[in-house]
C-alpha cells in the first residue's frame, strides 16, 4: 500500500483508535478519561508535579534514542532502507529485498 491510499488508511485507523477510547467506558472512563492516577516515580523517587524530573527524563530519553537511530542508520539495515527511499527497483536490482 503506498501514496495516497496508505494516507488514507492512517487516517481512518486513527479515527477508529478515537472513537474506541471514546466509547469504551469501562476502560478508559470514555470523554472523561483515565483519572485517579498515582504520580509517576523514577527509581524510586516520587516526580510528583515537579517539571525539573520530567524534563530530566525527557532528555535523557532524547539521548538515547539519539543513540539508537543513529547506530540504525548506519547499520546495513539503514543503509538499504535508505536505498529503498530513494529508488526501489535499484536497491532490488543490487539485492536489497523491498517488499
Amino acid at each position: 500500500m503506498r501514496g495516497d491510499y496508505l494516507a488514507i488508511v492512517t487516517l481512518g485507523f486513527g479515527e477508529i483508535v478515537r472513537i474506541v477510547a471514546n466509547s469504551w467506558d469501562s476502560v478508559t472512563n470514555g470523554p472523561s478519561g483515565i483519572t485517579d492516577l498515582d504520580h509517576p516515580s523514577l527509581l524510586g523517587v516520587d516526580c510528583g508535579l515537579e517539571p525539573r524530573f520530567y524534563v530530566a527524563f525527557i532528555w535523557a530519553l532524547i539521548a538515547v534514542l539519539y543513540f539508537l537511530i543513529n547506530n540504525l542508520w548506519k547499520s546495513w539495515i539503514g543503509r538499504a532502507w535508505y536505498s529503498t527511499r530513494q529508488d526501489e527497483y535499484a536497491a532490488e536490482a543490487l539485492g536489497v529485498p523491498s517488499a
